[in-house]
């Protein structure tokens, strides 16, 4: 990320925050932003550890300084030294001095090699380092920041050093997964697809009922980056717009064709003593009548909201709400 001002960029509410679980990680966050204590962000992938950490320091009394990464999984034993102290030939300068006065951020820190998990902790424990062994002596200014998915729960089974995880992990904070905030499902469904559109410069369309409900049911093992993706991935296929076969294809379920057949399968269901969620299979009991009457009318919304005694204005919601966009064909009545 860049070290130039972003404070508004990643003020608290870029967190969306309306669940229990992210409000009490939002009550950590504020809290770790004013310490200058040493700050290790735990979670599973795609949860967020990287925007936490940079919320957390563009909210600190550091955040008109440098905020460096280091991505710890990518670093070869060749390139600790120069990525940490920078090249004392050239003289130039590495990520520890480039931070000074801000933050260092070592993302996925349980992958550094014993060798640089060693220069490390030096570096933590002097406060200070040298490019080459006998050479001039440089002294650090900056607050550490650090993320691993699994380190903590991993520990034992690592060679990481303890002593070094002790001083990372001051503060420790858990980031959430999608799974334990589904409260906050449409809020960043609406973030993500807000920001696809001002990205693409096309118009927003309005989320369907249908679509929120599948996003709220599905188990994103990847978390909020992969709902991300999905849901970029349904607008490019859709032409910007839901359209329900892309979304159910994405999901690999089929929407209801003949409601008996639905229906029946819904009993043989229950027969089983499956869970039947009464919500989702109202919404697709709706989305098939008012399908089937708007094929029947070929497309004439007038007649298809009498058939299902709808009016006019609300069957025009129903088909927003399902994502229906029937042309009447000409030369048929």
């Amino acid at each position: 990320m860049a070290m130039t001002m972003n404070h508004g960029r990643y003020a608290y509410d870029t967190l969306v925050s309306r669940s229990r679980a992210m409000q009490n990680l939002m009550d950590k966050v504020r809290k770790c932003a004013n310490s200058t204590s040493s700050v290790f962000v735990t979670g599973e992938t795609g949860t967020g550890k990287s925007l936490v950490a940079r919320v957390i320091h563009y909210n600190s009394p550091r955040k008109s300084q440098p905020f460096v990464v280091i991505n710890c999984a990518a670093l070869t034993p060749d390139q600790v030294d120069y990525v940490f102290y920078g090249d004392d030939f050239y003289n130039r300068p590495g990520k520890f001095e480039e931070a000074a006065g801000g933050t260092v951020f070592l993302e996925e820190v349980g992958q550094l090699t014993p060798i640089a998990q060693y220069k490390l902790l030096q570096i933590l424990e002097e406060g200070c380092f040298e490019r080459r062994p006998g050479g001039r002596r440089i002294a650090t200014d900056f607050r550490l920041i650090s993320s691993s998915s699994d380190l903590p729960e991993n520990l034992e089974k690592t060679n990481f050093q303890r002593d070094l995880f002790f001083r990372l992990s001051s503060l420790p904070i858990c980031v959430p997964s999608l799974q334990e905030r589904l409260e906050d499902v449409p809020y960043l469904a609406n973030l993500f697809l807000t920001e696809f559109c001002e990205r693409e410069k096309i118009p927003k369309p309005v989320i369907p009922f249908h679509y929120m409900e599948l996003l709220t049911k599905v188990e994103w093992h990847g978390n909020a980056q992969q709902m991300r993706n999905h849901i970029e991935s349904v607008m490019v296929l859709s032409d910007g717009v839901f359209d329900p076969e892309v979304i159910h294809a994405q999901f690999q379920v089929e929407r209801v064709g003949d409601p008996a057949s639905f229906l029946k399968g819904l009993y043989d269901k229950i027969f089983r003593g499956e869970p039947v969620h009464i919500d989702s299979v109202l919404g697709e009991i709706e989305y098939a009548l008012v399908k089937k009457s708007l094929e029947v009318t070929n497309g004439n919304q007038s007649r298809a909201a009498r058939i299902v005694g709808l009016n006019e204005q609300k069957i025009r919601r129903v088909m927003t709400k399902h994502g229906l966009k029937l042309k009447r064909q000409r030369g048929k009545s």
